[in-house]
């Protein structure tokens, strides 16, 4: 036998007890990840099951301050599932009943659970201006579909800003948004903010106090926004 040949013999076993000695390790953390992935659902399991019922990372504190910012800052984190208030989708999913079904999601069927879910503030969009508030939804395999709300509590819209928001979000979303423009009383945008004649395709409006039914005019008492 030939050099080569011996050294292949003497290099045989060695190769052999090395690939078994990485199955085997291969198996060991195979076995101990998959054990520790069991432990991890559970844990997360139970932290859920407590802030459902205990809300233990939310703070009444943080929603003290009542300013345009601090006011979407308080409806931005409770359209968020993974908000502190630890009720899942439950606020978000009362929000979307007073806007109406999501008929502009591929799939309007699917539950809120099912959707990742992007929540942000001051969204930056094309040619400058930030959306005060865009709640992003994306199913497996499908395109992502859009709430953005425009909160004015106080302010009118700046001068042409509900049409250009409504241009980006066609651009980005095609028909799968909504912009909500939230107002103390519902009323629609000034033609400042939205020009007379431009679109209001995927315009909502929504109030922070509703009148009374029959009634059109505002609510003195009702708990509206105030500085």
């Amino acid at each position: 036998m030939d050099g080569v040949g011996n050294a292949a013999v003497r290099l045989a076993q060695p190769s052999a007890a090395l690939t078994s000695a990485r199955q085997s390790d291969r198996d060991r953390y195979g076995n101990f990840f998959a054990g520790l992935g069991v432990r991890l659902a559970g844990a997360r399991a139970v932290e859920r099951e407590l802030d459902l019922r205990l809300a233990r990372r939310f703070h009444a504190l943080d929603y003290l301050r009542t300013d345009e910012l601090g006011l979407s800052k308080i409806v931005a984190d409770l359209l968020d599932p993974s908000g502190a208030h630890g009720q899942g989708s439950a606020f978000l999913g009362r929000f979307i009943e007073g806007i109406g079904p999501l008929r502009w999601l591929a799939d309007s069927t699917a539950p809120l659970d099912d959707c990742d879910v992007t929540v942000l503030r001051e969204r930056q969009v094309d040619h400058g201006g930030r959306l005060d508030i865009s709640v992003e939804f994306r199913l497996r395999g499908q395109e992502a579909a859009c709430i953005a709300i425009e909160n004015k509590p106080y302010a009118a819209a700046g001068e042409a800003q509900i049409e250009s928001y409504l241009a980006f979000l066609r651009r980005r979303y095609s028909e799968r948004f909504v912009l909500v423009y939230l107002s103390p009383h519902g009323g629609r945008p000034s033609n400042e903010g939205l020009p007379e004649g431009a679109s209001e395709d995927g315009l909502a409006t929504l109030s922070y106090c509703p009148p009374p039914p029959g009634e059109r005019t505002s609510v003195p008492n009702c708990a509206c926004p105030s500085r």
